[in-house]
């Protein structure tokens, strides 16, 4: 289930899911909200910050692994120029409120022309090595550029 609300500059968000079989049955839900700002100063810039919690019961002790964003906190923000290369930042934290592990995302994106676009994400995991779910990531970070055509 999926519910959405937009309400003024917000956007108010919550998900929730149920899952039967397996080795356990399990209830998840997410919360959140999207707010933008469609002008800063006397610039054609806009801000947008967003907050989601996800939460779920997976039972441990059953011997399902656990996963990620089993009890996680995601703030981000979002800087786009409005400018004729569309040119936006954004940082998104993800942090595990059981195991304080995090995974830091941070992207820019620009169109060069007509057809060219530009793109630059760089992942990061912090503190994975005491999360159970991101032990085997503790190492993969990552920088990406990417460069895409349109036509």
């Amino acid at each position: 289930v999926e519910v959405l609300r937009v309400q003024g500059d917000f956007v108010w968000k919550l998900e929730g899911i149920y899952q039967h079989g397996g080795l356990d049955d399990f209830f998840g839900f997410g919360a959140g909200f999207e707010r933008e700002w469609a002008r800063l100063g006397d610039s054609n810039a806009s801000l947008s910050v967003f907050a989601e919690l996800y939460v779920d019961d997976r039972d441990e002790a059953t011997g399902v692994a656990i996963t990620p964003f089993q009890r996680d906190l995601f703030l981000g923000a979002r800087v786009a120029l409005n400018d004729i290369n569309s040119t936006e930042f954004q940082v998104r934290l993800t942090t595990d409120l059981e195991y304080h592990s995090s995974l830091l995302d941070l992207r820019a994106t620009r169109r060069l022309n007509r057809a060219w676009t530009m793109e630059a994400t760089l992942n990061a995991f912090l503190n994975a090595g005491a999360d159970p779910a991101l032990q085997q990531m503790r190492r993969d970070h990552s920088l990406q550029l990417q460069i895409t055509r349109g036509f």
